[in-house]
């Protein structure tokens, strides 16, 4: 699902690199699936205490998906995005 899908390493936290629609059937498919899925809204405080705790930075690591939040943030992965 996620496995073709770029990521950018933001302070040493992945951040998937999604356009609204990708994100939107990501999010359709982990609804419909039979098991858990973690999904975290990365801001600057998360990457930041991410690059402080090595136990939060590794909790981060095991989410299924990491999408920027904040304008900041977005607009840095949507320059990636056109790299």
């Amino acid at each position: 699902m996620l496995s073709n899908v770029k990521k950018e390493i933001l302070l040493g936290v992945p951040v998937h690199i999604l356009r609204l629609s990708e994100l939107k059937s990501v999010l359709f498919e982990f609804l419909h699936s039979q098991s858990p899925h973690m999904m975290v809204t990365v801001n600057p405080e998360i990457l930041v205490h991410a690059s402080r705790n090595h136990h939060y930075r590794t909790l981060l690591h095991r989410a299924d998906l990491l999408v920027a939040d904040g304008a900041g943030l977005r607009m840095i992965t949507t320059l990636f995005s056109w790299i």
